[in-house]
């Protein structure tokens, strides 16, 4: 019944987490749950080339979506 699971949510382990332990997390957790559950990865970060850097790491560890906090300044986003 699970619909998706949430890893590193804003709320969570997030902010305690190096950018290679959250990495590490949505692997196991892609690993560990059905292929027909998504994996949505928390990639909120204090600057904009943070959350951008955090959000394709997480896409390519196998994320199927990600919920991204905008940081403070994120209008240059697109730059990255």
């Amino acid at each position: 019944g699970m619909r998706a699971i949430l890893v590193a949510g804003s709320t969570g382990e997030a902010a305690t987490l190096d950018p290679a332990e959250r990495v590490d997390l949505v692997t196991a957790v892609r690993a560990a749950v059905p292929a027909g559950v998504p994996v949505l990865a928390g990639t909120g970060a204090p600057s904009a080339r943070q959350a951008a850097r955090l959000t394709t790491a997480a896409l390519e560890a196998g994320a199927d979506g990600v919920l991204a906090l905008s940081p403070p300044g994120s209008a240059d986003l697109e730059r990255y």
